[in-house]
């Protein structure tokens, strides 16, 4: 049996044809994607001209002092922005898979590789089917720009560190440079990855100091530099305000007690779900690897597996203390999981028969998913488009009543906001000077 990874045109085609797949999908929805929920306060604010670029520092200020200070909520600002959402949002969730795919295998995919399309090809069907809500993770604004952009950022910082990993040494005068503000700002991500990213890098460290090797100036800096990110973000002025001070009223250990032992049992169980759905492809290669058709795993690869798995419970974990939850809060245990799997399957990418069946199953999982994303988002806003003229239209003071939005799965759509949410209700009857607004049948 062929166990060569091959090269040439169709390695070509087949990157060629996922990425550019991937690309007009994401393309389409972004552009299609409606206004909902928390949307419609950066909607309006962009109307009122409140988003320019020059505006977004004195936004980000603000958000640090009194609401939220992560980033990523600037991010989102930006995101409303005419056509840059489109622009951006592929973008950054295509890097995000190409660095998954990056630290699993622990260098760079070769772009004429049929292996590594087929990687790429698997890897991306994992993540559509593991993550909870993959269409609001991916194109509601509020939840790529608070969730997506930080695992994707953390993932650049971690890149010379799994080099280590590999055996291979970055270039350290490249990495000194950018490392240190780059940390700072993945510390200001998200409070519940900052302490699972700390560890992960603490061991990578004692990983390289049990290997008898000098840790150098880049290694230590960037760990200073995300625990200093990571306390301004915790310790923030904004934390006592936002969610009218919500997170205040208890303590991390009073919030635990106060939540109860079942509701505590079910935010630490609910990523198991993603778990049962990448089990079978590691349990498949695990019965290839056990009847001698693949070498063991590399020890570096091993610690990889590991650790992506240890971190994701450790973000899990974290999940405990925090006074919201949600499944957009599993992303990123979602997206260490995915390169775990991908870390301990690979190797079995390497014969030839094993490729074929699994990139046409994957392959078809993909464009499966990219199709009904796309239809789901198309008949989204020819629905909001009609939602949107009656709104312009209607006479202040009125009650006005408009068609529901299409339902569909929370995996694909996260649900339309008139009909469970009161505050997006209020805030679009404010913006209008509407009385009330009421859903047709």
């Amino acid at each position: 049996m062929n166990t060569i990874p091959q090269r040439g045109s169709n390695g070509i085609a087949l990157w060629a044809l996922t990425i550019g797949g991937l690309w007009l999908t994401m393309l389409a929805c972004t552009a299609w994607e409606p206004v909902i929920l928390d949307g419609w306060n950066f909607h309006f604010a962009q109307q009122a001209g409140e988003l320019s670029v020059d505006k977004l520092w004195g936004l980000a200020k603000y958000n640090y002092w009194h609401n939220n200070p992560r980033i990523g909520q600037v991010f989102t600002a930006a995101m409303f922005v005419p056509r840059l959402h489109m622009l951006v949002t592929p973008l950054l969730e295509i890097s995000l898979l190409l660095l998954m795919w990056a630290h699993a295998l622990g260098r760079w995919p070769r772009m004429r590789s049929v292996h590594d399309a087929a990687g790429f090809v698997l890897l991306c069907s994992l993540v559509f089917v593991a993550v909870f809500n993959i269409g609001p993770m991916l194109f509601y604004r509020p939840y790529t720009g608070n969730y997506v952009l930080g695992p994707t950022m953390y993932l650049v910082l971690l890149w010379p560190y799994r080099r280590c990993l590999a055996g291979a040494e970055p270039n350290q005068r490249w990495v000194s440079l950018w490392i240190i503000p780059w940390g700072v700002l993945c510390g200001l991500t998200n409070e519940h990855t900052g302490p699972a990213f700390i560890l992960t890098i603490t061991a990578i460290l004692t990983v390289e100091l049990r290997r008898g090797h000098r840790l150098k100036f880049w290694m230590l800096a960037g760990l200073v530099a995300l625990i200093v990110g990571y306390t301004a973000l915790y310790f923030a002025p904004g934390q006592q305000e936002r969610y009218s001070g919500l997170a205040q009223q208890h303590s991390l250990l009073g919030r635990i007690v106060a939540r109860g032992t079942i509701a505590n049992l079910q935010v630490l169980a609910l990523p198991l779900l993603s778990a049962l759905v990448l089990a079978p492809v590691g349990l498949y290669a695990h019965y290839v690897r056990r009847r001698g058709r693949l070498p063991a795993l590399a020890p570096s690869v091993r610690m990889v597996v590991i650790g992506a798995v240890v971190a994701g419970c450790v973000i899990n974990a974290t999940l405990l203390a925090s006074p919201k939850t949600g499944y957009r809060l599993y992303f990123a245990t979602v997206v260490l999981w995915v390169i775990a799997t991908m870390a301990y399957v690979a190797p079995m990418l390497d014969l030839a028969r094993v490729r074929r069946w699994t990139t046409a199953i994957a392959g078809g999982v993909v464009m499966v998913s990219a199709l009904w994303l796309t239809q789901v988002y198309y008949r989204l806003h020819i629905a909001f488009a009609d939602r949107s003229v009656r709104l312009h239209q209607a006479v202040p003071g009125d009650e006005l009543a408009v068609p529901p939005l299409p339902r569909t799965s929370m995996h694909w759509f996260i649900g339309d906001d008139f009909h469970f949410s009161l505050s997006a209700k209020r805030i679009v009857c404010t913006h209008y000077q509407l009385d009330r607004i009421t859903l047709l049948p």
